[in-house]
C-alpha cells in the first residue's frame, strides 16, 4: 500500500491537491492510504512550503499543486510504488485525517 501524505492547513489550494491525488491514485488503480496532515508542529518536521505532496517519506511537491498527470507520473517513477498496483480483491484507497 502506498502511503500519501497531503501537508497542508486546509486551504482550498490544499482540498484541491488532495483531491487530485485520489483522481490520480485510482485511476493508475494504486492501493493507497491517503493522510491529510494538518498539525503545525508535524508539518514543520518535513521543512516544507505547503501544500506539500509527500509519498512512502518522500516529499514529491512542495507549494504547488501539481496537476493530475504531474501526480501520476511521481507514483509511476516511485520506486516503493512500482510493485503496489491494485489486485482485484483489494478496496481502491482509504482514506485518514
Amino acid at each position: 500500500m502506498v502511503h500519501i501524505q497531503v501537508l497542508g492547513l486546509g486551504c482550498p489550494r490544499c482540498a484541491n491537491l488532495a483531491h487530485r491525488v485520489e483522481v490520480a491514485a485510482q485511476q493508475l488503480g494504486k492501493v493507497y492510504r491517503l493522510e491529510k496532515v494538518n498539525d503545525p508542529p508535524r508539518i514543520l518536521e518535513f521543512g516544507v512550503a505547503i501544500p506539500a505532496l509527500v509519498i512512502d517519506g518522500v516529499v514529491r511537491a512542495t507549494g504547488i499543486v501539481p496537476t493530475v498527470a504531474a501526480i501520476q507520473e511521481m507514483l509511476r517513477n516511485c520506486e516503493s510504488c512500482k510493485e503496489k498496483s491494485l489486485s482485484e480483491d483489494l478496496p481502491t484507497g482509504t482514506q485518514s485525517a
